[in-house]
Formats: structure tokens, C-alpha cells, sequence
């Protein structure tokens, strides 16, 4: 096996045990199964839910569906069609959404079609990074959906994936590296 191909599949390991080690010590177990998520406070105005899968992407549907300022996407692969659907819904609903798709996954070439066909802000990632391997949602400043899923049909329906869901807690890191990579994506 090539050694950068060997590397890469470590670096994709690693992160999603990474991941699994956050949520573990973070305390959750509970998993998300449609309709019975709850939340775990962290102090008086911020709390996480843990979203592992397999389950579907019904969650994430949901809080696009619900956004109203913005909707900032960074991720590595995007084909879940419901996924896609809500962003398209958030756009026509006057939403901002923004995607950054990494450019060296072939797969992303039909979303990055539909996405800009459909008027959607989406830019490939900048070339400053091999890889943009990052799987997150921002929403309205607020809520910030981050892990190890993949935005596919297999990254929540089918594989083993720990994520994560922040709501009222200080995303503002995450939102600056997201403006900064939208900056220099061009």
C-alpha cells in the first residue's frame, strides 16, 4: 500500500477515535434513534447531544430546516440527499448557506453542480489544505454540528460514527476557521 494512502486512512481512523473519546468522556451514551435525543447541559446555556449513528439524518434535517440566519457547511463528502434537501430549503427560504466541499473527492463534483445550479454560495475548499476532512454544520451562530459522519447516506445510516451537537455554547472558533477557509477558498 502507498504510504500516503496508508496515512490517510490512519488520519481517518484516528479522527473518528478522537471523536468517540470526546463523547466518552464527555459522558454520553445515549444515541440518537429519531425521536428520543436529549440533551445533557453544560452550564446554564450551553448543551451537547450526542448524535451517533447508524441512525438517520432526520436530527441535522431538522435543525437546517429550523435555521434562520445561516446555515455554514465544511465537509469532507456530501451525497445524503436529505441533507442536501435542507440546505436547498434553507436557501430558498432565504437562509445564507454556505458549503465548502473538498475538491480531491470526486463524488462532491454532483453537489457542487446541484448547490451552485440552485443559486447556493458553495466554493471548493481552499488548496492550503491537502484535504478538507472537517464534517461540520454551524447554524445561526448557535448550534454547531461536528464529528466523525461523512454527509452521506452510509455516514448516518449505515456506519459506526460518534458526532456531536453543541447548542448555546461559544462556537465562535469554529465559525472564524469557517470564514477564514471561506476567505481563502476565493
Amino acid at each position: 500500500m502507498n504510504n500516503k494512502v496508508f496515512l490517510f486512512f490512519v488520519g481517518v481512523l484516528v479522527g473518528a477515535f478522537v471523536t468517540s473519546v470526546i463523547c466518552i468522556s464527555l459522558g454520553i451514551s445515549a444515541v440518537w434513534t429519531g425521536s428520543d435525543i436529549h440533551g445533557y447541559p453544560v452550564n446554564g446555556s450551553c448543551a451537547y447531544y450526542p448524535v451517533i449513528t447508524p441512525a438517520d439524518a432526520e436530527y441535522i434535517v431538522g435543525l437546517i430546516d429550523n435555521a434562520t440566519e445561516y446555515v455554514y457547511v465544511e465537509c469532507y463528502l456530501m451525497t445524503n440527499e436529505d441533507i442536501m434537501n435542507a440546505l436547498l430549503r434553507a436557501h430558498r427560504r432565504g437562509v445564507t448557506v454556505r458549503i465548502l466541499l473538498d475538491r480531491t473527492v470526486d463524488l462532491n463534483k454532483d453537489a457542487f453542480i446541484t448547490f451552485a445550479e440552485n443559486g447556493v454560495d458553495v466554493k471548493w475548499a481552499p488548496e492550503v489544505y491537502p484535504r478538507t476532512h472537517a464534517k461540520m454544520i454551524i447554524i445561526d451562530g448557535r448550534i454547531l454540528f461536528i464529528g466523525s459522519s461523512n454527509f452521506t447516506y452510509h455516514g448516518f445510516s449505515k456506519n459506526r460514527e460518534a458526532n456531536i451537537v453543541l447548542v448555546g455554547c461559544d462556537i465562535e472558533s469554529y465559525k472564524s476557521m469557517f470564514e477564514k477557509d471561506w476567505k481563502l477558498a476565493g
